[in-house]
């Protein structure tokens, strides 16, 4: 009788122990262990079809206002054009559709090193803003409206 219930007690004891331990696995799988989701991302960063794309690889964003400029002149006929790039942690889209209907625009689509997909639009001054950003990287030229920008999620 008393071997009958040491058997109890020790599968009673291992049965605790085997929930506390199935409990406290699941509740430090809950707090996740990394940061960053190691798939790829939730929405994909890409330029719209209807554009045409010339990939710059890694470049500084001067040097790619540079190129976006030469590749308008070159194509005055396309009115959606843009270039592909790579700047520091960023992976970056400038397209420019010329046939819009409210007029020409400048968009950037970008990919942070947080994952964010960001689009910032900017209307007017099409071919200033390129030449401002072929000496300061950005297309915040003074005397023109701020870019209109939205987060990609949404």
């Amino acid at each position: 009788m008393a071997g009958v219930k040491l058997a109890k007690t020790l599968l009673a004891s291992v049965l605790v122990l085997a929930a506390l331990c199935a409990l406290g696995w699941f509740f430090l799988g809950q707090l996740g262990g990394s940061a960053q989701p190691q798939g790829p991302a939730g929405v994909l960063l890409s330029a719209p079809p209807e554009f045409a794309i010339e990939d710059l690889g890694t470049s500084e964003r001067e040097a790619a206002a540079r190129a976006l400029s030469a590749l308008l002149a070159r194509r005055p006929a396309e009115s959606r054009l843009g270039v592909h790039l790579r700047s520091g942690a960023y992976e970056l889209y400038w397209l420019v559709d010329r046939g819009a209907p409210a007029g020409p625009v400048l968009i950037e689509r970008s990919a942070g090193p947080g994952g964010t997909r960001l689009e910032t639009q900017w209307h007017g001054g099409i071919d200033e803003r390129l030449r401002w950003a072929e000496q300061h990287g950005d297309f915040a030229a003074p005397g023109f409206a701020p870019g209109e920008r939205k987060n990609l999620y949404h």
